[in-house]
């Protein structure tokens, strides 16, 4: 490597997936549901599109708890692009399990900003056509999101 500071890595080096699922909710309880549909690569989460519903009307995929600053990336037909970054009045949203839910394992290595950056690449997604799987509904799975290699920048050079 020529850059100093650069680091090759893989994404599952540097990124935790799902963090975060619902678990024996109340039927009752309210919750706003993000799903594949809710989501473009131009538009990030739909706000008109979101629904609020009891778990016990909840699809059986809604399971995916997210937070402020996760990154939302679907893994049927990565193609489409359908992504998002969870923005602040979104924290507590529910997604499916149709998406993988990505957060920085460390703040300090990879910014979160520079994730949201870096799964917007072309190349990356390019990446993820490559390894999905299935004629109808091509999907990717975590091990094939965790195994895009990179050169990573300082967090100095991820801000600018």
């Amino acid at each position: 490597m020529s850059n100093p500071g650069w680091e090759e890595t893989t994404l599952g080096d540097l990124v935790r997936f799902n963090q975060n699922t619902v678990k024996k909710p109340d039927p009752d309880a309210l919750f706003t549901y993000v799903d594949i549909s809710s989501t473009t690569f131009e538009e990030g989460i739909d706000s008109h599109s979101l629904v609020t519903m009891p778990f016990s009307k909840a699809p059986s995929r809604a399971k995916r708890l997210v937070h402020e600053g996760d990154v939302l990336l679907s893994t049927v037909r990565p193609n489409l692009r359908a992504m998002a970054r969870v923005g602040k009045n979104q924290d507590g949203y529910v997604a499916s399990t149709g998406f993988a839910v990505m957060r920085t394992a460390d703040e300090e290595t990879l910014l979160q900003d520079f994730l949201w950056i870096l799964v917007r690449d072309e190349h990356f997604t390019n990446h993820l056509v490559n390894l999905a799987t299935g004629s109808n509904y091509p999907a990717v799975k975590v091990k094939d999101i965790s195994s895009y290699s990179l050169v990573l920048p300082p967090p100095q050079s991820q801000r600018e």
